[in-house]
């Protein structure tokens, strides 16, 4: 029963209507007997920050971060752990006991947890995309030892950044994808 010290979890994002999460999350929740309550909720981006300050302050115990806010929760943590801070990106928030938010990334190991059995080394891989999943893709790949990565992108100011934080791996490279250079 959902009560006044009933704390709550929540997804962050925009758009956030199609996720499964609340029901997954829920469940486990219930399962477990504990006084939380999972949600989802839809932000837009001039907000994000607003909510995100606002609901540390309330019963919120931890967010999880999701498009298109990744890499711009990574400016609003006061702690963030060593993954993310390598890739810049952040998929989950809690609160520590000073009332701040302590950031990590928990997408690399959800990425190659399923493929990190299958021998990849000197393997060649592409990635759509150039936001936040796209650099937890890229951090597992690196860390998995594959010879290239191909980092597709529409964005070429995304993706020239996305690039220079790779700068240090050989193997990632990047390709603009438009209208103008591509063909089906």
């Amino acid at each position: 029963m959902i009560n006044s010290k009933t704390s709550f979890l929540a997804l962050i994002g925009n758009p956030v209507e199609h996720s499964l999460s609340p029901i997954m999350h829920n469940a486990a929740i219930k399962f477990l007997e504990l006084d939380l309550v999972y949600i989802a909720i839809p932000c837009k981006n001039e907000d994000f920050q607003i909510v995100i300050n606002a609901l540390k302050r309330i019963n919120c115990k931890g967010l999880n971060i999701t498009i298109p806010f990744k890499e711009k929760a990574f400016n609003l943590c006061d702690e963030i752990s060593p993954i993310a801070k390598k890739i810049k990106a952040i998929n989950t928030l809690k609160v520590n006991q000073n009332f701040e938010w302590s950031g990590t990334n928990t997408d690399v190991d959800g990425f190659i947890d399923p493929i990190k059995h299958l021998n990849l080394i000197g393997k060649k891989s592409i990635v759509i995309g150039s936001g936040g999943a796209a650099r937890s893709a890229v951090q597992g790949l690196t860390d998995l030892k594959l010879s290239e990565i191909l980092v597709i992108s529409r964005n070429e100011s995304n993706l020239k950044k996305f690039l220079n934080d790779f700068k240090n791996f050989k193997s990632v490279k990047g390709f603009v994808a438009n209208y103008k250079n591509v063909t089906i």
